[in-house]
């Protein structure tokens, strides 16, 4: 989180590692350059193309990311599953000290303030279950595809949040049947589960329009193929010659 402060030392540029420098070390940033770096993130957190979280453009100075949700009472970087936060110091990062919840452990380094959240309690992008609702077995984790086998004892619908940015092309399945994918905040997506359910939960996302493509793509180089074969068959074929 980038908070308009300078870096003064060498220390405290590695300290922060700006814009897209983190790519170096190979850290797992929400920037520009992340799947979570999308337009509907950003009606929520000002964030450039770099990665920088400009709080102080942000109305409550950055405060934002811990605000509560109500329905699951966890914090909205929470809701994200984000594992760290670095604020270089200053007003707005002293701040975010007394923003955060005792969940966050706050750690004072040269130039900056790292906060690190504690384990999270669910597993892969699992964010938050309703209550009675518990993951039986992790069945499989990938970014394009989670499956985990489930149980939903409430006689009513149950819901579960993914930290994973809302978009075209999720498609949610409990034992092979389609479960409807619902956006949840804004910008995240959730899934709802019927009542007394126990199955295995599959979540996958397959870019809009990548069949078609792919397709197309088919088609293209069959014509290609056939358009070359004609082309050869007929610079092979012997010219009648008129004396």
């Amino acid at each position: 989180m980038f908070n308009g402060a300078y870096l003064n030392t060498q220390q405290e540029h590695q300290e922060f590692r700006p814009a897209t420098t983190g790519l170096i070390w190979n850290d797992k940033i929400i920037n520009g350059y992340s799947p979570l770096g999308n337009k509907l993130l950003r009606k929520k957190i000002v964030i450039s193309d770099q990665g920088n979280i400009m709080s102080w453009m942000m109305k409550n100075k950055g405060r934002e990311f811990f605000e509560v949700d109500e329905t699951t009472g966890l914090e909205l970087v929470e809701l994200m599953k984000v594992n760290r936060i670095i604020s270089l110091k200053g007003k707005w990062g002293a701040s975010l000290n007394a923003a955060v919840s005792d969940r966050w452990q706050v750690i004072q380094k040269q130039g900056t303030f790292i906060y690190d959240h504690k384990s999270y309690d669910y597993p892969g992008l699992i964010s938050w279950l309703d209550t009675d609702m518990e993951i039986v077995e992790i069945v499989k984790q990938q970014h394009s595809k989670e499956q985990y086998v489930i149980k939903n004892r409430n006689v009513s619908t149950g819901r579960i949040v993914f930290a994973r940015q809302w978009w075209p092309g999720y498609k949610a399945s409990i034992n092979g049947k389609d479960i409807p994918v619902e956006k949840y905040a804004d910008f995240l997506i959730s899934v709802s589960v019927p009542g007394e359910t126990e199955g295995v939960l599959s979540l996958s996302f397959v870019p809009p329009g990548l069949r078609l493509g792919l397709l197309l793509s088919i088609i293209g180089l069959m014509l290609i193929f056939i358009v070359n074969v004609f082309v050869y068959k007929s610079n092979r074929t012997p010219k009648t010659q008129i004396a």
